[in-house]
């Protein structure tokens, strides 16, 4: 099952859902493709930029998936955040699918009461393997047992981590 007419577009910190918002004047935001990079060097200690893929349900105007890469606690490294909507079955986990390779399974973190995640390092195999593909599928199962599938692209997504990082250089 697919969700009907999602809409890509930015959508600011998929985990906080309104990080642009809070955005003052030194904030950047650009958008790459169906990738948006925000960066707000007033939130520093938190999450000074995000890199969002975004589908926006268009009747509610909610967040129904993203993928979102962000800084890790570690020092120059990145982390991974898929939001889906809550009503999703955990045990399942999420499934990632690359043309031509085996689907990888992603556990969950939790839930809330709007949505659910999962967090893990977005390592340098991720990375090489985003820059060398053109998108990939992901995909979960529903709480009424349906499987939910979103089609990622990865266009302009190597344009969009290159300038993330290069903000995300100058926030620290």
């Amino acid at each position: 099952m697919r969700l009907p007419k999602l809409a890509v577009i930015a959508a600011g910190l998929a985990l906080a859902g309104s990080f642009s918002a809070a955005f003052g004047q030194e904030a950047v935001q650009k958008t790459f493709g169906q990738w948006r990079v925000e960066c707000n060097p007033k939130a520093a200690k938190e999450s000074p930029c995000v890199l969002v893929f975004a589908l926006i349900h268009p009747k509610d105007k909610k967040v129904a998936f993203a993928w979102s890469i962000v800084p890790d606690n570690e020092a120059g490294k990145q982390k991974a955040v898929v939001r889906t909507l809550n009503g999703t079955l955990l045990a399942d986990g999420i499934s990632v699918k690359f043309p031509k390779g085996d689907p990888l399974k992603i556990a969950y973190y939790t839930c809330g009461p709007r949505f659910c995640f999962a967090e893990f390092p977005f390592s340098e195999s991720w990375l090489k393997t985003f820059k060398a593909q053109k998108g990939f599928e992901v995909s979960y199962v529903a709480v009424d047992g349906k499987q939910v599938k979103h089609d990622v692209s990865l266009d302009q997504f190597t344009q969009a981590f290159e300038f993330y990082t290069a903000n995300l250089a100058k926030t620290n």
